[in-house]
């Protein structure tokens, strides 16, 4: 039971990754996808040929896959360099905000004055 939740769980974010990529795809390297009148390129085609069938998320499910076919140690590698970036991404977002914070401003008056002195 709990297999099939990972089964059905990954094959949701691999769909919304390869969907999210679609739309980048569509709306920054301005290649049209299929539309009503079926005009399209090749490439819009194959990124998107329809009938609820994504080859983006095949693409993700199947390099996810191959990553944890290699092994733990390289899950591990993947895993810890995205767990720092994150861990980097958030610390540079809080040194900055305190940098960039005007206290004189933004602290003045600390209660304002409809909620209490």
């Amino acid at each position: 039971c709990l297999t099939l939740e990972y089964v059905v769980s990954a094959a949701a974010v691999a769909r919304s990754w390869g969907d999210k990529m679609i739309v980048w795809t569509a709306n920054n390297l301005d290649i049209p996808m299929v539309n009503a009148d079926e005009s399209s390129t090749f490439i819009g085609m194959m990124l998107n040929p329809g009938y609820s069938f994504n080859p983006l998320a095949m693409l993700v499910a199947a390099a996810s896959m191959a990553l944890l076919m290699n092994g733990v140690k390289e899950s591990k590698s993947v895993t810890n360099f995205f767990t720092i970036t994150k861990v980097l991404l958030v610390a540079f977002m809080a040194i900055m905000g305190l940098i960039l914070m005007k206290p004189q401003e933004n602290l003045t008056p600390f209660i304002p004055p409809q909620f209490g002195w």
